[in-house]
């Protein structure tokens, strides 16, 4: 019998709370679903646990040695039976009735391709926490058009929840290959592609407690910061086809013009990404097909734009600044040996 929720779980490492996980969603979930855990190259016995479950909706799928966390969700999407797909990390846990309602709310809005919950910030111990979890500001407005999902991505960045979306999975389908090099910013680069194709909804409901690990979120070193600039300036290029260009000015042409305006907000966006994005948006634009009036608007103003970017030397000084330190780092280190 095929499963109408498919819960895509992938696993690196996490002994400590996959077995949270899993039994947040075994005892306390109604209905017809299934759970795909992808072990990722796990070194601490994380695997292990899933297999003690003995529960036949529980199946583990197995990488050889650590892919990443986008070829670990397309191998548990692969593998998946389910009508729809909902993501729950492996440190996190679902609320009572999460699958169910959700599975319920998109029947009833067919027309909607995915659906957002709310997320409860909780420790290490379980316990809720009052500190903002960055993810609470996506509501305050309600809901929102395709075209507002988009300049919401562009301006605002990574602002949602990864387990608390569910999503069908003929859309997952649709929006092509994941980019299995991505480590930082997959989720992001997975929800605008689905902006571009589809439409979301919002559930004003807890329906995930999002656990905060002390150690979890990397050092931010140079070579992190520049890591996910090059990962959101890459998921910021979707912007550049037609469908993007045209949600994010409101313009109702993709031409020269309406890239001039798009990379002129990307530059009012606070953000390496954002400048190198227009910078590369500039200089990708043919001028082959338009008037000499439009051509010489647009170099008027691009020209300045791309002559004063200093978007790449400053992350050149950024990797060399590491180098430096690094360096520093092993030199004091020798000393201290000697």
């Amino acid at each position: 019998m095929t499963p109408r929720v498919s819960v895509l779980t992938t696993l690196y490492n996490c002994r400590r709370f996959i077995g949270a996980a899993v039994e947040s969603v075994l005892g306390k979930s109604e209905g017809d679903w299934e759970m795909v855990v992808c072990d990722d190259g796990s070194s601490d016995g994380s695997a292990e646990v899933v297999e003690a479950v003995g529960d036949p909706r529980v199946r583990l799928v197995r990488h050889g040695e650590n892919m990443g966390v986008t070829a670990a969700l397309r191998t548990c999407a692969r593998a998946a039976r389910g009508r729809y797909f909902a993501v729950l990390e492996s440190d996190d846990v679902a609320m009572p009735g999460r699958l169910a309602r959700q599975a319920e709310w998109l029947d009833g809005h067919p027309e909607v391709d995915a659906v957002f919950g709310r997320a409860e910030l909780i420790g290490e111990d379980g316990a809720v926490l009052a500190a903002d979890d960055g993810f609470r500001g996506v509501f305050a407005e309600g809901e929102r058009t395709r075209e507002e999902w988009l300049r919401w991505f562009f301006e605002k960045g990574n602002c949602v929840c990864w387990s608390t979306v569910m999503y069908r999975r003929e859309m997952y389908e649709r929006t092509g290959v994941e980019r299995v090099a991505f480590q930082l910013l997959p989720d992001f680069d997975l929800w605008v592609r689905l902006a571009l194709r589809g439409r979301f909804g919002m559930l004003e409901e807890t329906v995930t407690a999002y656990r905060r690990v002390a150690g979890s979120l990397s050092v931010v070193t140079p070579e992190r910061l520049a890591a996910i600039a090059a990962e959101q300036a890459a998921v910021l290029r979707h912007f550049a086809s037609e469908e993007g260009i045209r949600a994010v000015t409101g313009r109702d042409d993709s031409g020269p013009l309406a890239r001039l305006e798009l990379a002129r907000m990307a530059l009012g966006v606070a953000s390496v990404a954002h400048r190198a994005f227009a910078v590369e948006l500039l200089l990708e634009t043919d001028l082959s097909g338009c008037g000499e009036e439009e051509a010489a608007e647009f170099l008027r103003v691009a020209r300045p734009i791309v002559r004063e970017s200093d978007v790449y030397q400053k992350l050149k000084v950024a990797r060399l600044s590491r180098e430096r330190d690094k360096y520093r780092e092993q030199v004091a280190a020798r000393r201290q040996r000697s």
